[in-house]
């Protein structure tokens, strides 16, 4: 195929917004469509490859599979061998069991969908994960298994016929990516099946330039260009994506591949060599950009400044270009790739995937190797980081799944208070039990995600919408045949009711941005509907936090053998979701007893993280197990149960 300078230039116009917007840039917050651009590319070139080689009898599969090894495996294994060797030295033994199960996803190139199965992309905790960006790649091959099969069996078909199923499959694949993204917004993320159309976006733009001589049209590219650039900087976190937003970069791309013709005014932009050099090397500042963020993230002790990680990002492009110089291009060009054979690569590329399989099955099986040595000198195992911070379920991990009526879910036969809401009540069950006066005894209803509301939800995906509100109306019910409770402590992080970026919906279907006067209005309705039904309510505020992550934080001092207050933090520098949920209960004070966790945990200015050698978070948000224990030791704590129980 002819070689297309301005191709390469808008690989560049792909790359720079994923690493920047990987670099938690404000201004870039779209950057994630650079993916979608890639897809586009990546069908057109695919398709046009094989589309010729198949029009002039000359394909082969074997052929086509040697390159994809010779373009992807070389820096693909170089960067798990150099990843694994980080995480090996810097990874706690939970972090390292779960990176271990990514590379194994990694090297049978079905990571999009293990990532699907662990975290959402925009989820926190997928920042802490170094093979992240491969589910794209993934995404990819498992297009390259189907596409080639496809223009093999169709070779047949006149042009026409050929345009026409593309076109079909195209429409398919974006149509089950419209529906699955109201159900199922996380797999409608990862998933071929919704991502096809995209790639095929790229084989129908190959197809009909097959057929038709390249025409430039200055306006129809600039106005490409114009969409892609609108996606990158006024798209974000809450964009439903992919969904018909999607279409905004995929059509830009399209457009720019159609139109951009020779002299024109975007293909000499495209073409300037500085942006086709980095375009070169887009795939190797790709594959490298992800580790290099996670590390600084993991290594750090508080969240980097995004002008370290916007470093952190720059620095991958130099590392890309000797990747692309010294890994790339050694086994596609020059003597080491005429010195390869066809087998040696089929050879040496089952040999990598074997060697990624076997780091991954041992990091997995091992637990993460909580024998390894720390840099304080001791090992995971003797700082007992694991247990110091691992999820706090409350009474018992079958009391986090929901409704239950089962014993391990209460202290005892007869129990008068229920804890009730979400993973913030899981957390705050053991200081509760511990405060509780002589006799008294507990119930706890908590699923994660699921605030005790009971006239609104959270829209998440339909599955989690509709089995939270569940929830909450069958613990209603319940408490509604009198089962001996008399007092109700309700615990969330409450934010969610109140923050623009998320939906809500009401009982009556109705639906609106979170926002400060539904968010007070529906705990209001909450605690006067259970008040109504002759019960005691106390409310427990989420405990402060300044954003990041506390848990990780102690860990980090720890396994260094360094002091634990590094990780304390300034009442002054608590987070926007813990200023919004103060606001909130703030509104509902009037109407039942608050119990301020700030007023226990700060004191002049100053928030602890730790009491001696006790983590009190594991998180960015929850108490550890003993952060609970201990909280239910706090004079002001005991107190304020007391009163909730006694008035």
């Amino acid at each position: 195929m002819k070689y297309r300078p301005e191709i390469d230039g808008l690989r560049t116009i792909a790359v720079l917004p994923v690493v920047l917007y990987h670099a938690d840039l404000a201004w870039i917050q779209g950057g994630f469509v650079g993916v979608d651009v890639f897809f586009v590319i990546s069908g057109y070139l695919i398709t046009t490859i094989i589309a010729t080689d198949v029009a002039l009898g000359k394909f082969s599969l074997r052929r086509f599979y040697e390159r994809r090894l010779r373009r992807i495996f070389p820096v693909l294994f170089a960067v798990a061998v150099v990843t694994s060797l980080a995480a090996w030295l810097w990874m706690i033994p939970s972090d390292l069991r779960e990176y271990g199960k990514s590379l194994l996803g990694v090297a049978l190139f079905v990571s999009n969908y293990l990532f699907y199965r662990e975290t959402g992309y925009f989820q926190p905790s997928s920042e802490l994960m170094p093979m992240r960006h491969t589910w794209s790649l993934a995404v990819e091959e498992q297009f390259y298994v189907v596409m080639p099969l496809l223009l093999m069996m169709t070779a047949a078909l006149a042009w026409r016929g050929r345009m026409a199923l593309v076109a079909a499959l195209l429409v398919i694949s974006l149509a089950a990516c419209l529906v699955s993204q109201a159900g199922n917004p996380d797999l409608t993320f990862y998933s071929i099946h919704t991502r096809a159309w995209e790639m095929l976006a790229g084989s129908f733009c190959a197809l009909w330039l097959i057929q038709h001589p390249l025409r430039g049209s200055n306006a129809l590219s600039a106005v490409g260009l114009a969409m892609i650039a609108f996606a990158v900087f006024m798209f974000d976190k809450t964009t439903p994506f992919p969904s018909a937003w999607a279409l905004v970069p995929v059509v830009g791309s399209a457009l720019i591949i159609l139109f951009a013709g020779p002299g024109g005014l975007v293909t000499r932009m495209l073409s300037f060599s500085p942006i086709v050099g980095i375009g070169l090397i887009s795939f190797s500042v790709y594959m490298w950009h992800q580790p290099m963020i996670t590390f600084a993230r993991l290594t750090a002790s508080h969240e980097p400044s995004v002008a370290f990680l916007t470093l952190v990002a720059a620095a991958s492009f130099p590392i890309g270009y000797l990747s692309w110089r010294f890994i790339e291009q050694p086994f596609r060009k020059g003597p080491v790739a005429r010195a390869l054979s066809q087998r040696a690569i089929f050879v040496a590329g089952a040999a990598a995937t074997g060697l990624v399989l076997a780091m991954g099955l041992l990091f997995y099986l091992e637990n993460g190797s909580p024998n390894r040595m720390t840099p304080s000198g001791q090992t995971f195992q003797d700082l007992r980081i694991e247990e110091r911070i691992a999820v706090n379920s409350g009474l018992d991990v079958a009391c986090r799944r929901g409704f239950t009526l089962s014993d391990r879910c209460a202290t005892g036969a007869e129990p008068e208070v229920l804890v009730w809401g979400d993973s913030y009540a899981m957390h705050t069950v053991a200081a509760v039990v511990s405060a509780l006066p002589s006799g008294v005894e507990l119930r706890q209803m908590a699923l994660s995600s699921c605030g005790p509301i009971v006239s609104v939800t959270m829209v998440s995906s339909a599955a989690e919408t509709e089995a939270c509100a569940g929830f909450n109306d069958a613990v209603l019910e319940w408490l509604g045949t009198d089962p001996g409770i008399e007092t109700v402590v309700l615990s969330s992080p409450f934010a969610w009711l109140a923050t623009p970026s998320l939906t809500l919906r009401h009982d009556d279907g109705a639906q609106e941005p979170g926002n400060l006067t539904a968010a007070v209005a529906a705990l209001a309705d909450t605690i006067e509907t259970l008040q109504a039904m002759e019960l005691k309510v106390v409310v427990i505020s989420p405990p402060p936090n300044p954003g990041w992550d506390i848990g990780r934080c102690l860990a980090h001092h720890a396994q260094r053998g360094e002091s634990l207050s590094f990780c304390d933090f300034s009442y002054d520098a608590l987070s926007a979701p813990i200023d919004l949920a103060y606001q909130i209960l703030s509104g509902v004070e009037p109407l039942a007893p608050v119990i301020w966790l700030d007023q226990v945990i700060c004191a002049d200015g100053e928030c602890r993280a730790s009491n001696d050698d006790v983590f009190l978070y594991r998180d960015r948000g929850h108490l550890s197990n003993a952060g609970s224990a201990w909280l239910g030791t706090q004079p002001r704590f005991r107190a304020a149960i007391e009163d909730s129980i006694r008035n």
